[in-house]
């Protein structure tokens, strides 16, 4: 009993650390007007079997996204999304001989994986709170309730339940990690 004191934080916060890092992304592919278009996030080209593109993508802190999507004959296309909406128009493009911007930007929106709202830091905080009850339920009882009473034990029923509750805190904590 007394290693799986020591090792179950261990492993909890093996899992929470594991689950917090971040990835490149990877790249994806789509079907678009008869045509197979494979977007790789991790260089900012789009190939659809004819031709290349690059693009970028920058987001500024209000949460605004602007695409710039340079052709292969040198024109672009310039998108911007706001929460409100979106704006934006090509310069130089034949639409006629390239996919259009929209279609290309819609193959961008649609690949991008889905953000993160978790909070690591929360669910550190939480993995070491369901720690702490489970391997020292007997100081979560004094720190709670023991400190009002002279000689108070804890119930072994009292015990479980906050070790029970330590697991729950711990496996809050990894969700809280991993979305």
């Amino acid at each position: 009993m007394k290693h799986f004191r020591i090792l179950l934080p261990l492993l909890v916060l093996a899992m929470a650390l594991s689950g917090c890092g971040s990835k490149s992304p990877e790249p994806y592919t789509f079907n678009v007007n008869d045509r197979t278009i494979h977007i790789y996030p991790e260089s900012g080209t789009i190939v659809d079997g004819l031709d290349v593109y690059t693009y970028t993508r920058t987001e500024n802190a209000n949460g605004d996204i602007h695409y710039k999507i340079i052709y292969p004959n040198g024109g672009h296309f310039n998108w911007y999304k706001t929460k409100s909406g979106g704006y934006g128009g090509a310069d130089g493009v034949n639409e006629n001989l390239y996919l259009s911007g929209n279609t290309l930007v819609w193959a961008l929106e649609a690949g991008e994986p889905e953000k993160k709202v978790g909070s690591p830091i929360l669910g550190l905080i939480l993995m070491a709170l369901g720690a702490w009850h489970i391997i020292s339920p007997e100081s979560v009882f004094y720190l709670s309730r023991g400190w009002m009473f002279r000689s108070a034990e804890p119930s072994d029923f009292y015990l479980t339940m906050v070790r029970v509750s330590g697991g729950a805190f711990a496996v809050l904590g990894l969700v809280a990690c991993l979305i």
